[in-house]
């Protein structure tokens, strides 16, 4: 059995959904970072992880969340 590392960007990119999507309603910011979750599920892979040149984006809108929240 060989064992193969997984990031699971979907799963991360769904949490992030939920919680912005809560956000947007009262914020333009958040319904920019939205539109960004959205973008990067769509080109995850079929097992849920985003190419290797998205994942620093993914990163970015973490950090971005974090220090709007700060």
């Amino acid at each position: 059995t060989r064992f193969v590392e997984r990031s699971l960007h979907r799963g991360t990119l769904d949490e992030l959904r939920e919680v912005i999507g809560a956000l947007a309603p009262y914020s333009p910011d958040a319904t920019i970072a939205l539109h960004q979750v959205e973008q990067l599920r769509g080109i995850c892979d079929r097992d849920g992880n985003l190419p290797g040149s998205h994942v620093h984006a993914l990163g970015m809108l973490i950090e971005g969340l974090e220090s709007g929240l700060g």
